[in-house]
């Protein structure tokens, strides 16, 4: 059996310091499980520092007339962009394929995948 193995890392500073995204995956998958099989399984690790999210939304009476005093008239609420989360994602993919010569009629081929995360 021949198993081919690939390893991938990005890591990306943000302009400003302490914010940065980083990934790593890691995919192996035999080939030699006949002409027409495959497995594959590909684990990934995600870690996002300073995700930018919305806020919550401000609307409502006070909102307006504040708005309006610093000369936002016809604005009724509104929110901002922050730097509020990190977040990691970490799981695997895992796909099998299984191909069948059927003769004069043709060929069929049957995919399965799973994810887990």
């Amino acid at each position: 059996m021949v198993i081919r193995a690939a390893r991938s890392g990005i890591f990306e500073r943000a302009p400003s310091p302490g914010h940065h995204r980083r990934s790593s995956t890691f995919t192996e998958w035999p080939t030699a499980l006949g002409k027409y099989n495959g497995l594959s399984e590909t684990y990934y690790n995600i870690f996002i520092s300073d995700r930018v999210v919305f806020s919550k939304n401000f609307t409502g009476a006070q909102v307006t007339a504040l708005l309006a005093a610093n000369g936002l008239s016809g604005v009724s609420g509104g929110r901002y962009f922050t730097n509020a989360i990190n977040t990691r994602t970490q799981g695997a993919d895992f796909v099998t394929n299984y191909g069948l010569q059927l003769g004069a009629v043709g060929f069929v081929r049957l995919t399965g995948a799973y994810n887990v995360t």
